[in-house]
């Protein structure tokens, strides 16, 4: 009975949403928020967030931003050096703007790894005229390819002076739950990395054509660099790790450029300039990219925010791990055997063994996430535990009947 109760939660584990996840992901948020903070590796180099926040959006009334506006950034990033810039939105408008644009390719010509956002969709059409404006797809990819997001069709790229210069990356949604950044997308048949990935690619200096993907297992970048990834080319997130992204308001960042840092007033917020060699994001912070699907389980976060989080994990080798089903298969076996040996003992001691392993596993798979960044399973250990104590509690202790010695 045992043995039947873990195997059914860890099937239910594997079902996004579900009452077996939420109870593993509340594991892993509790844990995350308590990790010992001198345990986060520190990178050579680092990322950071320009946010487009809502007071920017307030202040020019319109959406998407002028040409001129992303010249700007361009412009304010060339003293600070970053290794690598990304723009997240799509830098496309429906009415030319000529000087603009031609002055935002020009300051573009100063960024040789300068990733640009594209949207895709799956809408089952393959009609458009998308030739040369992705790159080609990934050669070395093994495992079901079936298992990645799916796109057909470009909704919206950068002008055509812009494609030239950068590399794109298609924008992909993020699972919140657990979080999780994708990494590839499958693309009319292709592989393709997102923008996440070519952002990390840029700053690793690998090219596409160098990295070997495991599907369900890693990113192989060479050096001795793999990123972990599940079988959907996603890469599991710290909860909590957002918040531990160096961000600077779009503004901000235009000041600091125009009279430098120390002529900014103390009251404005996070005036952390980004830092020479690291990776400048720019993209939407404001509320109408907040939409989260995680009810409350974890703040809301912008898809640039996740994005960030990846980036600044790849830099430092810090990668959430989850065990693979083998190890969970021995977990639960070792299990099983420890219940079914609960009940050689009497009832109440048979109870107190079993809260006592639950407790012990806890904090096991504590030191492991704190430690080594492994992601052991809760609810399973948890309810094979818990169902062995209610069984031993319910079962009747056998008496031995000694027979009656004769007169």
């Amino acid at each position: 009975m045992l043995l039947l109760l873990g195997a059914l939660l860890m099937a239910e584990s594997g079902r996004e949403g579900g009452a077996v996840e939420t109870v593993d992901f509340s594991w892993l948020n509790w844990v995350a928020a308590h990790r010992d903070q001198a345990r986060y590796p520190k990178g050579p180099a680092s990322v950071t967030v320009v946010e487009i926040n809502d007071a920017v959006l307030a202040g020019r009334n319109k959406w998407p931003l002028p040409a001129l506006d992303y010249a700007l950034f361009l412009q304010a990033l060339e003293e600070l050096r970053p290794a690598v810039v990304g723009i997240e939105p799509v830098l496309s408008w429906a009415r030319p703007q000529a000087e603009a644009e031609r002055m935002l390719a020009n300051r573009a010509l100063q960024f040789p790894k300068l990733v640009l956002g594209v949207v895709t969709a799956n809408s089952g059409r393959r009609e458009g005229d998308d030739a040369g404006v992705l790159p080609e797809g990934l050669r070395d990819v093994t495992g079901n390819v079936a298992n990645l997001p799916v796109a057909d069709e470009l909704i919206a790229r950068p002008t055509r002076d812009l494609q030239a210069l950068a590399s794109l990356g298609p924008t992909v949604a993020v699972r919140e739950v657990p979080p999780a950044v994708p990494l590839l997308v499958r693309y009319r048949g292709q592989v393709l990395p997102t923008f996440t990935l070519q952002a990390a690619l840029l700053w690793l200096k690998v090219t596409p054509g160098e990295i070997k993907v495991r599907l369900g297992s890693h990113i192989d970048l060479g050096d001795g660099r793999r990123i972990p990834i599940n079988g959907a080319g996603f890469m599991l997130v710290d909860p909590w790790s957002p918040a531990r992204v160096s961000r600077l308001g779009f503004d901000d960042l235009l000041l600091i450029a125009e009279q430098g840092a120390k002529a900014v007033p103390n009251d404005r917020l996070n005036l952390e300039a980004p830092s020479a060699g690291g990776i400048t994001l720019l993209g939407r912070t404001d509320k109408s990219v907040l939409a989260s699907t995680a009810e409350g389980r974890i703040e809301p976060r912008a898809p640039i925010d996740w994005s960030a989080a990846a980036l600044a994990s790849i830099q430092r080798r810090d990668f959430i791990r989850r065990v693979p089903t083998g190890g969970q298969w021995l977990l639960l076996a070792a299990l099983v055997v420890f219940g079914t040996w609960l009940h050689t003992r009497i009832r109440l001691g048979g109870v107190l063994l079993a809260v006592a392993a639950l407790l012990l596993y806890a904090v096991i798979a504590w030191i492991a996430y704190d430690r080594l960044r492994w992601w052991l399973p809760m609810a399973m250990p948890c309810g094979v535990l818990l169902g062995a104590a209610i069984l031993r509690l319910l079962a009747v202790d056998e008496e031995v009947v000694k027979p009656a010695r004769a007169d």
